[in-house]
């Protein structure tokens, strides 16, 4: 069975990703009614059996939750597949489990459903008594069907959210409009997190191109033209001259008799280049006026499918892939300027389309031998020199050809090997000095171009078999670098793109798709990559990237500059970011290093101009950002403490800092000389570990929240001096993880390991209790940050959420959002000081920024929707409403 699978596959009939196979090529059900037979048979309960498998497993991920389970109308396809297919006996543990769970919690909904239709029963009597009050009574309807369109409209906005939620890591881009809606629908929690969610994910705008599998893409030098081909044998084109607002040009008048698998334009942007399944290239100019734009040049010579092609930087020569084994040059590659209309005539006769555009065939071209399977991909050497051609083929090579004599090829004599199956996708860097090749084997292989007659160097190699943990989970079917030599991007059959920094190859983005990626582009000035894939979709991506990546370790720390134009972001080292534009973060200048390996926290002082990073061994560094992107430090570390330091705060001046560790004690320093600072006092009052100190804005307080359940407040001498100790506050079940003052000093806050926050009123002159404490969180409450305008605190839990709750009314406080797009323990959180953005990082792979304003995360994320949510994805993801797409 593997062995006609693997046959399946090298004739790009099957795909193979992490989830099983697809059938890529309609052929395949055409050529056996059998297979067809069985597939419509089966596909409603193959359906309802994935499902059933998936949300089982996400449901005993996330322990059992009862909000997972399947009710109503779900829950009664699912009975009825599983008792009526007699496929019942053949669910695992996992799957039963689940639906006998879903069962008995629907049996206990409908329970109270029906208790709560008694009671309304008793409510109609009583209301039949009090007829004589009708006036009344009309005001007590017309309040009820209010009550009840609101909370129908949020109902159906919680759903929605969940939907946005569970879109989230496929299709972002329809992600973000549920998002909207759910928002616009009712301003819900859920809503409200789908919709920040969104503004903190990379930036895309969608192009649905096809019903079918998009093959290939392809931008014309200037940027202004993106093509697209696939398997419904057409090639469509969009005018990019507005990148988030593509503007559809219709199909090229060229006709296909099999899936589009390759595209390429000329360097000079005038003519376009598709290989098909048929065995041909076509070259036409699709910008040409009148009869021009209809010829097109047929190139034959392959026996079998095109998988790529290619022009040489100059323009003068045409490669092609072939499935055949052949790699074929063709010299002169223009468009027949005056095509022959005899050709439709003849095409007609012979059984083509009537609506084929008259073409001109050209003469075999040269073919290149040295491959044991098919061809996948070619690339021309981009860079200065001897012109070059690479191939990578189905036996794992890649073999180089020098061209300086396009008419007599001249041949590497050593390939370039390593890769453990079919290379798919191969690229040039813009300065022609690697060569990169996607691989079958998970890889991405990078080498040195070899110089002609030398022995080939060994290759860097991303990812990999087993799987990389950054790395793909399958195939590497396309790879792409970007022409200002910043980034490297690979497309791989586990539905993903990763864009890698072409320099130091640290992985800086992730890009979610539905379906296999097969096909990858970037936009000439660098701020956009084009890709394709299996669900008939093109995608832009905005770049840079969010959110932020390329720290090594987990985020334990996370500050902005006081003017809120940069983030220092704590991992192993520490990373600067320019957030002046936070939708379009970038890096500054290169990390902060930390001997001991591990940055605990940050700590600006109010001018911005020195960073306090601390780390382990009790050591704590003062950085001199007077050039932020040439930051330095100042001398030797500070000795903060013992063991690692867990929090450094500055105060108000920026001339004393207060620094907790693991030694128990709080060390004040003064460092109005950052460059010879000295300890003023030490504070022992605390009895374990110190996790976090905190000055309050007006500084007239310290405090410190301890492992032995309390907190720790300090009075300062206005005139200086040792802090002198005025409460021990106590109450938190466990480790005091974090403290944070509100910004008019009167609320402290305190986040615990017993998975809650507690609030006291410190305005007066005894401390007292400020409401209840907060709850939601699962799990430790790591980090607490007040918004500027104090109305909202913001709350990272090791659960791998971060809440937001409203406390403008410290005893009426409630949920503001949950938000859970870090994808890990999330260990920072804090607000702009502007307000208007809220970062945040953990233990997951990046550090994310959400934009608090809903009506500029409504704005931009229609600025780049691209195609907006169709009626059909309408009727099936928001059911109830008519339909009204967000984005217009």
């Amino acid at each position: 069975m593997y062995a006609v699978l693997e046959r399946f596959v090298d004739h790009r009939l099957v795909t193979l990703d992490g989830d099983g196979a697809r059938i890529t090529h309609e052929a395949l059900l055409t050529a056996w009614p059998r297979l067809r037979g069985w597939i419509d048979t089966d596909r409603a309960g193959q359906i309802v059996w994935q499902d059933l498998t998936r949300d089982a497993d996400r449901w005993l991920a996330h322990g059992r939750d009862p909000s997972l389970l399947y009710r109503g109308t779900r829950l009664a396809v699912a009975s009825a597949w599983a008792r009526d297919s007699g496929r019942a006996p053949e669910l695992d543990a996992r799957e039963s489990g689940f639906l006998d769970a879903s069962r008995l919690a629907e049996d206990g909904r409908v329970g109270r459903e029906r208790r709560g239709a008694r009671r309304l029963r008793r409510l109609l009597v009583l209301l039949s008594l009090l007829v004589v009050l009708s006036g009344l009574l009309t005001g007590v309807a017309v309040v009820q069907r209010r009550d009840a369109q609101r909370q129908q409209a949020v109902a159906l906005s919680r759903l929605v959210a969940a939907r946005a939620e569970r879109l989230r890591n496929s299709d972002l881009a329809l992600s973000a409009q549920l998002g909207l809606v759910a928002y616009r629908t009712a301003p819900t929690a859920e809503a409200r997190e789908a919709l920040m969610d969104a503004s903190a994910l990379p930036a895309v705008t969608r192009i649905l191109a096809f019903r079918g599998v998009v093959q290939a893409v392809a931008l014309s030098p200037d940027g202004h033209t993106l093509a697209a081909g696939g398997l419904d044998h057409q090639v469509a084109l969009w005018d990019l001259r507005d990148p988030q607002r593509p503007r559809p040009l219709g199909t090229a008048p060229v006709t296909f008799a099999d899936t589009v698998y390759a595209l390429a334009f000329s360097p000079d942007g005038r003519r376009l280049a598709a290989g098909s399944g048929d065995g041909t290239v076509r070259v036409w100019e699709p910008s040409a006026p009148g009869p021009a734009a209809a010829g097109a040049r047929s190139f034959k010579g392959p026996d079998s499918a095109v998988y790529g092609v290619a022009f040489a930087p100059d323009g003068k020569t045409l490669a092609a892939a072939g499935a055949d084994g052949g790699v074929y040059l063709w010299p002169d590659p223009d468009p027949d300027p005056d095509p022959d209309p005899s050709a439709s005539s003849s095409a007609s006769n012979s059984g083509s389309s009537p609506e084929s555009s008259p073409e001109s065939s050209s003469a075999t071209g040269t073919r290149l031998t040295g491959f044991t399977g098919a061809v996948h991909t070619v690339a021309f050497h981009s860079g200065p020199g001897a012109a070059l051609l690479a191939a990578g083929g189905a036996d794992g090579s890649v073999r180089l050809w020098d061209l300086a004599d396009p008419g007599h090829p001249l041949a590497y004599a050593q390939p370039l090997t390593g890769a453990a199956g079919p290379v798919f996708g191969l690229a040039f860097t813009p300065d022609g000095a690697r060569l990169v090749a996607g691989s079958q084997d998970r890889s991405t292989r990078v080498w040195d171009v070899p110089a002609p007659g030398s022995v080939p160097g060994p290759p860097a190699v991303i990812g990999g078999a087993p799987a990389a943990p950054d790395g793909p989970a399958s195939y590497v079917n396309a790879v792409a670098c970007s022409p200002d030599g910043q980034w490297l991007a690979t497309g791989s059959a586990d539905n993903q793109v990763r864009l890698y920094d072409a320099r130091t190859r640290v992985l800086a983005g992730v890009f979610p798709h539905p379906g296999p990626v097969t096909s990858l582009s970037f936009h000439p000035g660098g701020r956009q990559l084009v890709t394709a894939a299996a669900d008939g979709t093109v995608r832009l991506w905005q770049l840079p990237p969010r959110p932020l990546r390329g720290f090594q370790g987990t985020v334990n720390a996370i500050g902005y500059a006081p003017d809120g134009k940069l983030l220092a972001v704590a991992g192993r080292d520490v990373q600067l970011w320019d957030v002046s534009d936070p939708w379009i973060p970038r890096p500054v200048g290169p990390p902060l290093t930390n001997p001991t390996g591990y940055s605990a926290t940050v700590s600006f002082t109010p001018d911005g101009r020195t960073l306090a990073v601390g780390g382990r061994e009790g050591k704590l560094w003062l950085w001199d950002l007077s050039r932020p992107d040439r930051a330095t430090p100042y001398g030797e570390p500070l000795a903060g403490g013992t063991g690692t330091i867990q929090s450094a705060a500055f105060d108000r001046t920026g001339r004393t800092l207060a620094v907790g560790s693991e030694g128990r004690t709080v060390r004040v320093w003064n460092t109005a000389d950052p460059a010879h600072p000295q300890l003023s006092a030490e504070l022992s009052e605390p009895t374990n570990y110190v996790y976090s100190v905190a000055f309050s804005p007006d500084g007239r307080r310290l405090a410190a929240g301890t492992v032995d359940k309390q907190v720790l407040l300090w009075r300062l001498p206005p005139a200086g001096g040792r802090p002198l100790l005025e409460s021990t506050l106590r109450g938190p079940g466990s480790y005091v993880m974090s403290v944070a003052f509100s910004p008019d000093s009167r609320i402290l806050a305190a986040g615990t390991a017993d998975r809650d926050v507690w609030l006291w009123d410190v305005s007066g002159d005894r401390p007292r209790t400020a409401g209840p404490t907060l709850t939601g969180p699962s799990s430790y409450v790591y980090a607490l940050s007040f918004a500027p305008e104090g109305g909202t605190l913001a709350a990272a839990s090791t659960d791998g959420t971060v809440w937001l709750w409203d406390i403008g009314v410290p005893r009426r406080t409630r949920p503001r959002a949950v938000l859970s797009g870090l994808g890990g323990k999330a260990y920072a959180v804090a607000y702009s000081p502007d307000g208007r953005s809220l970062a945040a990082g953990g233990a997951g792979p990046a550090a994310l920024l959400w934009s608090r304003d809903e009506e500029e995360i409504a704005r931009r994320l229609c600025e780049r929707a691209g195609t907006v949510i169709t009626a059909q994805e309408w009727a099936q993801l928001v059911p109830g409403l008519p339909y009204a797409p967000p984005c217009r």
